[in-house]
């Protein structure tokens, strides 16, 4: 949904009494390239078919998707080569069926990762006439051409949905995020699939759009977590003990925070959150030192929109470069799709056509080349799927 629970960045650095971080200036952008020499954009799939909330695991060549029809969750492969879709429609696989539609889940279904491989995660009613909301777990079993999966209920009581999973081939077992009650001011809460039942809530009446994303190769994770002002402010939480420290102070209200490894600094930790939803703001933390803010990256010089939504962070070719959509002012309004280096220079990333509402940019490195998916909404049943391949690296 990252989304969908849904995932965004920046944030104004002021020293903080147990957290140094250093000032960063803005960083203004560059103006983006001219339609002429715009990146491709292909649509993939036929006319019709509907592909709500995407997510990809680029490692194993895999998309996961919502079909808006029946609300079934279809398993498909990607071309390496193409970047496309191996087959036609991408309905490689029926996963599942009657899970949550998109408007109550509030995100599509995700791919987790641990030593024992790859599962997917989504919101579905309980089942047998109760319409509780739960988060349910798809584990594959065969080989690629008949894949077979063994469907588990994993939280019940209280309702829970908006499932994000951890992806770390290192771990024992896959944790997972979920809001237990009501979407708008249910509790964050975590649990490991081993034991469901046993979940660690971080955020009590968490705000709405609030988010969390595991640091990858650690054992903590980040949010944003409100001051007593009700400012929402980035904290890392450690899932071993529970632990949160903030990182940051007074300033703009923090969310859709995002985590990964920067290769620029020895992949060392590094996250980003949404400033107001009007800029993205970079941390990174070296060594054993404190968290230092690197840039705020605004909305781009070259876009007429006035929010953002939706930031992820990934590497390629040893940088670091962050998707995301800008947007108008109404729910559906016309959007953009953005890619943006730490240097500050943009590049608009989508097909151009004006009026559309565009959602949830995905970044996919796989076979050398890195890509960015979205969507289009069309209406509420038909979403399109569209690639776009940017001019990064060297």
């Amino acid at each position: 949904m990252r989304r969908t629970p849904i995932r965004q960045t920046i944030l104004v650095l002021l020293a903080a009494a147990h957290v140094a971080c250093t000032s960063a200036t803005e960083t203004r952008s560059t103006p983006a390239p001219a339609a002429s020499s715009s990146p491709p954009n292909v649509r993939l799939g036929p006319a019709g078919q509907s592909y709500v909330d995407p997510e990809f695991l680029a490692e194993e060549a895999l998309m996961v998707f919502q079909d808006s029809a029946d609300q079934s969750i279809w398993l498909g492969r990607l071309d390496p080569e193409t970047g496309g879709l191996a087959s036609r429609t991408g309905k490689d696989h029926r996963v599942d069926v009657g899970i949550a539609p998109i408007y109550r889940s509030l995100n599509g279904p995700e791919f987790g990762v641990d030593r024992n491989g790859w599962a997917i995660y989504y919101t579905k009613p309980s089942g047998r006439g109760d319409k509780t909301l739960q988060i349910w777990q798809a584990r594959p079993s065969g080989d690629a051409s008949r894949l077979e999966f063994a469907l588990r209920r994993l939280t019940g009581g209280v309702g829970h949905q908006t499932a994000i999973a951890r992806k770390d081939p290192r771990s024992p077992s896959t944790q997972v995020f979920a809001i237990a009650g009501a979407w708008r001011d249910g509790d964050a809460v975590w649990f490991d699939v081993n034991s469901p039942e046993r979940t660690e809530t971080f955020i009590r009446r968490r705000p709405s759009g609030t988010n969390a994303e595991f640091i990858p190769a650690s054992d903590a994770f980040v949010t944003s977590i409100p001051d007593a002002d009700g400012i929402r402010q980035l904290a890392i939480v450690d899932q071993r003990n529970g632990r949160t420290k903030t990182i940051t102070s007074g300033g703009a209200d923090l969310s859709s925070a995002w985590a990964w490894r920067a290769p620029e600094y020895d992949d060392a930790p590094a996250v980003l959150a949404l400033e107001n939803q009007a800029a993205i703001g970079v941390w990174v933390r070296r060594g054993a030192g404190d968290w230092q803010k690197l840039t705020r990256l605004p909305i781009p010089d070259a876009s007429g929109m006035q929010r953002l939504r939706s930031p992820e962070a990934f590497a390629f070719q040893g940088s670091s470069y962050i998707v995301f959509s800008a947007h108008g002012a109404g729910r559906h309004s016309a959007s953009e799709v953005w890619v943006y280096s730490l240097d500050g220079s943009a590049e608009r990333c989508d097909n151009g056509q004006p009026g559309v509402f565009r959602s949830e940019p995905e970044p996919v490195v796989i076979g050398g080349r890195a890509y960015v998916y979205y969507s289009i909404r069309r209406d509420r049943t038909n979403w399109e799927l569209w690639r776009c391949e940017p001019g990064l690296g060297g």
